[in-house]
């Protein structure tokens, strides 16, 4: 098999963020509520997108109640260990590193084995069809992809839900908060 540029851009792009979202894993993120939203809107949306497989193959729904509860699981230990900063007026917050650690090995794990797949199954990259068909059957994949979507849903609107108490708490009206977004 030979790299092409076919390969090479796809690689490099997936790499770049890869790098930005372990950056961003360590240390403090400053709170961006509307990211956060989008964030949960685009997860509910993948998650919707995932659980359409379940009705064609029923046997998945296990993996997606696997995916649910080990998503549960941890935002319920990311609500206990997570701690906000405020600085230059600005509210940062952190996860827990071993939750960001499992989130991103859990995501890696299963996109270098599909992707693996995908290059010994159709190194050419011409006869892809088969293949994104069998991308909803994998059962584990189905899983743990959902594990992640109910995981920042989760986490987003707990986020969001705690940083809107907290700036109501400190008098901030809900307008100017509009405002400064």
């Amino acid at each position: 098999m030979h790299l092409t540029l076919q390969s090479v851009y796809p690689a490099m792009i997936i790499i770049f963020f890869l790098y930005k979202k372990i950056k961003r894993s360590i240390g403090y993120q400053p709170l961006k509520p509307r990211w956060l939203f989008t964030r949960m809107i685009l997860f509910s949306l993948f998650a919707f997108g995932l659980s359409i497989f379940s009705v064609i193959h029923p046997f998945l729904y296990g993996y997606l109640i696997f995916g649910i509860l080990g998503g549960w699981l941890l935002v319920v230990f990311a609500k206990k260990n997570i701690s906000f900063e405020k600085r230059r007026g600005k509210i940062y917050f952190r996860t827990h590193i071993w939750v960001e650690i499992i989130l991103l090995t859990l995501f890696l794990s299963r996109f270098l084995y599909r992707v693996t797949e995908l290059y010994l199954t159709s190194p050419d990259l011409n006869s892809l069809g088969s293949y994104s068909q069998s991308i909803g059957t994998d059962p584990l994949t189905i899983g743990v992809f959902f594990l992640i979507a109910v995981y920042y849903i989760g986490f987003s609107s707990f986020v969001i839900k705690l940083s809107r108490n907290e700036l109501d708490q400190n008098g901030h009206s809900k307008e100017k908060d509009i405002l400064a977004r």
